[in-house]
């Protein structure tokens, strides 16, 4: 459970803006929170909590987040990598507030909000292979997790009709958690095609983002493998 939790996080801290990035965002001046308008409920991936910074280099440090309805969305704070990170969790349907304060540019403390819609979770996947057998779709909604001690898998996902799979990316991790993209595309994932796992690398992730034509709905599928 402890190297799951720390995977999600790591991930959250690496490529936080492409979990989070489906929604536009709020500003306030020049400032603007990075978190989707629209999240899934009880998705257990985090999603993080970030004001950019307007010359696009990183992140303004924050200082508090709040959520008006905390059974709709609930704030999680975490120490993590000497900092604090801040991550949101869907609950329930309905909307919510988010504030967050954080330094600006002229090292004063400032508030911004954005309005949040929890959404009851659609199931886009119509069918799930991984290494040639079915998953089981209701005890493995948002993610699947896997032992695997070869050095190729095969994932390989039929969306819902109305639903199509735009982006593939995925990740290595190595005993020390360091982190190497995977060279993955959506052709791979439609056929179930080979993809390596290199014995070097104790984990590895692929998440599958799909996009619903007629409502603009966007989400990802995530399926992990790690060793025996």
């Amino acid at each position: 459970m402890k190297k799951i939790t720390l995977l999600l996080l790591s991930l959250v801290m690496v490529v936080g803006l492409v979990f989070v990035s489906f929604g536009e965002v709020q500003a306030a001046g020049d400032y603007s929170i990075s978190l989707s308008d629209i999240l899934w409920e009880n998705d257990p991936v985090p999603n993080g909590v970030e004001v950019p910074k307007t010359n696009g280099a990183g992140y303004y440090k924050i200082t508090k987040v709040t959520s008006s309805k905390k059974k709709v969305v609930k704030i999680e704070k975490v120490s993590f990598d000497g900092g604090t990170v801040y991550y949101a969790y869907a609950k329930k349907p309905g909307t919510s507030v988010i504030k967050v304060t954080f330094k600006n540019d002229s090292g004063k403390k400032q508030t911004i909000k954005k309005e949040i819609k929890v959404k009851k979770y659609p199931k886009p996947i119509k069918r799930l292979k991984v290494n040639g057998k079915s998953v089981k779709l209701s005890k493995n909604k948002y993610m699947f997790n896997k032992k695997f001690s070869g050095t190729k898998v095969r994932v390989k996902i039929t969306p819902k009709s109305g639903w199509v799979i735009t982006t593939v990316y995925g990740h290595y991790y190595d005993k020390k958690w360091n982190m190497k993209n995977a060279n993955i595309n959506a052709t791979q994932i439609k056929k179930g095609s080979a993809i390596r796992f290199p014995k070097k690398y104790q984990s590895m992730d692929i998440f599958m983002t799909l996009n619903n034509k007629k409502t603009g709905d966007s989400l990802e599928y995530g399926v992990n493998f790690s060793r025996k």
